[in-house]
């Protein structure tokens, strides 16, 4: 559904992306992992149209993302920031309706107010619909962001793109596998969804196939039991960590152990152990 192919990024004398070819199908959920400053959010900002790559190409539905315009681009692509400022004291309700814009031609407005509060209602948000967004916690912000990328896209069927950032980054528990079983949900009605994630966990139990960068590059490309392993997370995210069969589920479970080297001066000493004079 939509495809990047041999992206590179360069960003002053850096490469953030290096020659990476990916893509997320109709119908399946794919995360990315890796460490702080691999590429992740560059990548997927590439994906969706935000910035163009210095090289290389990115179609969506077999077409080049560049030739779709923005208002029938985002018919169909929708796009969860990792940061979603906004000050204006709009409520919650009127936030998530501005994911109808792109459809406004169709002047259904009853019909955007109804699919409004259905994202509202499959975010657990419907009860912040009245309040003024700015006064909203993190974890409920970013709540009623999800909202209003579902309501960008929640009819169009399997021509459908769903890209998060980081989308459980500011949720709790319970929260953060709602939000991830909502885009397994619309994967399994036709959508492509690609979401950058921290927590490998997540990642494994939610994902289809997972996408390991490391330093602007694609490491690694696959289904998550076989992707998550102990000597990639060692090269990769430098952590001992122990991979093994998650008891309840069908999916890897990843226990990090701590960091391979450790960059902290006081890490060998035992707790509560005093620091050194200077």
């Amino acid at each position: 559904m939509i495809t990047a192919r041999n992206v590179t990024r360069h960003v002053g004398g850096a490469k953030t992306l290096d020659d990476v070819s990916i893509e997320v199908p109709a119908g399946s959920v794919l995360a990315l992992v890796g460490p702080n400053g691999a590429g992740k959010s560059t990548l997927l900002k590439v994906l969706s149209g935000e910035i163009t790559p210095t090289s290389g190409e990115v179609t969506m539905a077999g077409k080049l993302l560049s030739s779709w315009s923005p208002r029938e681009r985002a018919k169909m692509r929708a796009v969860l920031p990792q940061d979603a400022a906004l000050a204006f004291p709009l409520s919650a309700y009127d936030v998530v309706l501005l994911g109808r814009l792109p459809h406004e031609e169709r002047r259904e407005p009853s019909r955007d107010r109804a699919i409004a509060r259905l994202s509202m209602s499959a975010t657990d948000t419907l009860e912040l619909a009245d309040r003024s967004y700015p006064t909203l916690s993190g974890g409920e912000r970013q709540r009623v962001q999800t909202s209003r990328a579902l309501a960008q896209i929640w009819e169009g069927g399997e021509r459908r793109v769903l890209l998060l950032d980081e989308p459980t980054s500011s949720l709790d528990l319970a929260h953060q596998h709602a939000t991830l079983r909502c885009a397994r949900r619309l994967a399994s009605e036709g959508c492509a969804v690609a979401c950058v994630l921290h927590d490998l966990n997540l990642a494994a139990q939610y994902a289809d196939r997972i996408g390991v960068l490391h330093r602007g590059k694609l490491k690694a490309l696959g289904a998550p039991a076989d992707i998550l392993t102990a000597e990639l997370l060692e090269e990769v995210f430098d952590v001992r960590a122990a991979v093994v069969t998650h008891p309840e589920l069908s999916c890897p479970l990843v226990v990090t152990l701590g960091p391979t080297t450790s960059e902290c001066s006081d890490a060998s000493r035992g707790v509560g152990e005093p620091l050194a004079a200077p």
